[in-house]
């Protein structure tokens, strides 16, 4: 019963994700991108840490940030976290993640939103591509359309030299 359900969430998300728009953003410089939100996937203490690093960098360029992670069963019950999350069972019935991190990250005014997820997690798909921003950085390979710039890691990139190629792309297209 819990795959069939599972199946049938990951067909309505992938309905509603197909149906959004990607940012708004206008020609010529952006100047006015200084507010970003930040979506991952915590996989492993490394990997946060990693994001933490490369949210460090995009502060050091005058950017306020924000990041909310979505934690993986396996792991949602055997850490404290000190960051915004949700987990598997913040989902609702539809398959749309719901709890209090959630409603209060989708409610604030980003000019910028990335989505640093590599396993294409539907949830992060959705709260990015519902969450209106001049503009959007997605990793992986599903829903590009939703994002001004998606870029596909390469198999032999490490997660830091992946969050080296978004951090560059995202200097040289909003912050010149």
């Amino acid at each position: 019963m819990k795959g069939y359900l599972r199946r049938w969430q990951e067909k309505n998300l992938r309905t509603i994700i197909g149906q959004t728009d990607k940012g708004q953003l206008e020609a010529g410089p952006v100047a006015a991108i200084k507010f970003t939100g930040i979506v991952f996937v915590a996989q492993s203490l490394p990997h946060v840490e990693a994001v933490v690093r490369f949210v460090k960098k995009l502060e050091s360029l005058d950017q306020r940030c924000v990041y909310l992670a979505f934690v993986p069963r396996q792991i949602s019950r055997k850490v404290d976290y000190g960051y915004m999350h949700f987990s598997q069972r913040d989902f609702n019935l539809l398959g749309i993640p719901r709890n209090r991190h959630i409603v209060t990250f989708s409610r604030r005014h980003f000019s910028s939103i990335i989505n640093l997820d590599t396993t294409d997690e539907l949830g992060l798909h959705y709260l990015s591509s519902k969450i209106p921003a001049k503009f959007k950085i997605g990793l992986g390979s599903e829903f590009q359309e939703n994002y001004d710039v998606c870029l596909t890691p390469n198999v032999d990139d490490s997660l830091e030299a992946t969050l080296e190629k978004t951090l560059d792309i995202f200097t040289k297209t909003c912050l010149q």
